[in-house]
């Protein structure tokens, strides 16, 4: 006689789905887009729960800060050179959306060892929160492959602790970026 077949199943207790709690709704799952469907509508299809909640909620929040004249600042490594964005970057600029770019040493002068130092996000915040700079109702976003502790803590996790928003999007930048991008400039009228 196997184990299995010695287990007590009169003490088993069964809970119809009905009744039984659960983290996501009927409505939250990605639903199937149509042939030749927009950028928005693909937006709107993705789940309405972690990942597609948080995109949407970046493009969200970049809309809405160009829409009222806030500034939208990146900051970016060096990668997203290497991986040949600069032209989605520089239409963003060109466009006024994105009214500064701030980027480490490696970004102009990719010398990764010599560039690289800790803490450069969160000293600029702070420079400009000391300078007057009104920093609250912002959102922050880490684009990353991987997550990492140190951009998960700095970039996310602590500015949005005193008055913002942190979301992280993990994935390639030669694709996160540019569907960002386009995502961006649609609701914009292109």
């Amino acid at each position: 006689m196997t184990d299995y077949a010695r287990i007590d199943l009169s003490r088993l207790r069964t809970l119809s789905l009905a009744q039984r709690p659960s983290k996501v709704r009927t409505e939250d799952p990605a639903r199937l887009g149509r042939a030749r469907a927009s950028l928005a509508e693909f937006v709107a299809a993705l789940p309405k729960i972690l990942f597609g909640e948080d995109l949407r909620a970046v493009l969200n929040a970049i809309v809405g800060a160009h829409r009222a004249g806030r500034p939208v600042v990146l900051g970016m490594g060096a990668h997203v050179i290497k991986f040949g964005l600069s032209p989605v970057i520089i239409d963003l600029m060109g466009r006024g959306v994105l009214t500064c770019v701030a980027m480490n040493g490696a970004g102009p002068i990719h010398d990764v060892e010599a560039g690289l130092k800790d803490g450069v996000f969160l000293k600029a915040f702070t420079i400009a929160q000391n300078l007057g700079a009104n920093l609250r109702d912002f959102t922050t976003v880490n684009i990353d492959m991987l997550p990492h502790y140190r951009p998960t803590v700095n970039v996310v996790q602590r500015p949005a602790g005193v008055g913002g928003r942190g979301f992280t999007l993990n994935g390639r930048h030669g694709l996160l970026i540019p569907l960002l991008a386009f995502a961006v400039v649609d609701p914009l009228g292109g």
